[in-house]
């Protein structure tokens, strides 16, 4: 993206291409929350309003926070329905790449009490025609349209203008079938120029506007490679050397294969292998399943219920958040026993052959044989 910074005028191009080389060592640092606050006053019809939102990047994706404290009427739980709407309208659309890697762009919307917003939105349970500062429960779209409409005005919190004749457009521009002109859940690269711009600001790199890749299936080499996900169901393959794999969104599939790897799922249903050495998997958010595989390794589930397989030839591991009341269980293979022991507090799992699994914060007279499935 070229940029021109002027009497808070600014112009951008963007460009929407090749992603990028993935699986290149992770050439951007990453930066905590950094607050953005500007005046926009270039749209036509003398529309001007102002653009407040926090933007962070922690190495994998940039995060957009924006923090909306309502007043007037009371809303019930259009909070929810608006914010679920605007994250699944803006989530994971686009990317911003810096020729090694594409990272792709997120949004988290938060409804708070005084003193920590953004913005102060007022909601008006009549019929009326809303503004990005004024929401009704009523309008001429109907009920099913709030979601859309949240979407819409959330565009504007974030430096979008308006692309229908008469609105808060840019250059006169119009179209039809996007957020921006018609509600349509189509979002142009253009929207995110803003973002673009002060994340190239805040790390000192250049970026292109891209779209994230569908679903995909990426390859490391023999050496050091660091592999992401998108938002789709991804296949990621580490081969040799110590890897980074990163599924992001979506149901993915990480394999490690041989050195020391970081295997991270992310959100959605993952299977993580981490075949020879000792390797560290994380599955994150949504029920996935973990296999270490041979070599020394560590496991965490995290949220939802989760799976931690062994088979034979397994080596001596570690699961750090093993927690039956979600519904984590522990895999076996057909024809595998195993006895309850102690490892400094901790339950160890003995397979036999010096194999074994200790689960960390738990003790041995906790385990239950419910928490045992044969796979």
């Amino acid at each position: 993206m070229d940029t021109q910074w002027n009497n808070q005028a600014w112009s951008v191009t963007c460009r929407v291409g090749d992603p990028g080389t993935y699986g290149a060592a992770l050439p951007t640092a990453p930066f905590a929350d950094s607050s953005i606050s500007y005046f926009e006053n270039r749209a036509d019809g003398g529309f001007a309003w102002d653009v407040k939102y926090d933007l962070g990047f922690d190495g994998t994706a940039f995060t957009v926070r924006t923090r909306i404290h309502l007043t007037g009427d009371d809303a019930g739980t259009l909070p929810q329905v608006w914010e679920q709407g605007i994250e699944r309208v803006w989530n994971d659309k686009y990317a911003l790449s810096d020729g090694a890697n594409a990272y792709a762009i997120r949004f988290d919307v938060q409804f708070v009490e005084a003193g920590y917003q953004h913005y102060d939105l007022a909601f008006h349970s009549g019929y009326g025609r809303g503004d990005m500062l004024n929401w009704w429960g009523q309008t001429a779209w109907g009920p099913d349209y709030q979601d859309e409409i949240a979407a819409h005005e959330y565009g504007h919190m974030i430096g979008c203008f308006d692309e229908y004749a008469g609105g808060a457009s840019y250059g006169n521009f119009t179209a039809t079938g996007t957020m921006m002109s018609d509600l349509t859940e189509t979002l142009r690269p253009s929207y995110m120029n803003s973002i673009d711009y002060f994340a190239e600001a805040f790390s000192g790199q250049r970026f292109d506007i891209v779209e994230v890749p569908k679903a995909q299936t990426l390859t490391g080499t023999a050496g050091t490679d660091t592999l992401f996900g998108g938002g789709a169901d991804d296949l990621l393959y580490g081969l040799s050397g110590d890897d980074q794999l990163m599924g992001l969104g979506g149901n993915d599939a990480l394999w490690g294969a041989d050195g020391r790897d970081l295997l991270r799922g992310g959100d959605g249903n993952d299977a993580l292998h981490g075949g020879a050495s000792a390797d560290q998997l994380m599955g994150d958010a949504g029920r996935d399943t973990l296999w270490g595989d041979a070599g020394n390794d560590t496991l965490w589930g995290g949220a939802d219920a989760d799976r931690f397989v062994f088979a034979r030839g397994g080596g001596r591991d570690r699961i750090g958040d093993f927690r039956y009341a979600e519904g984590d269980r522990i895999e076996l293979a057909a024809g595998m026993t195993w006895r309850v022991g102690s490892d400094g507090g901790s339950a160890l799992i003995d397979f036999g052959n010096g194999e074994q699994v200790t689960l960390s914060g738990i003790a041995p007279g906790q385990v239950g044989r419910d928490w045992f499935v044969f796979g």
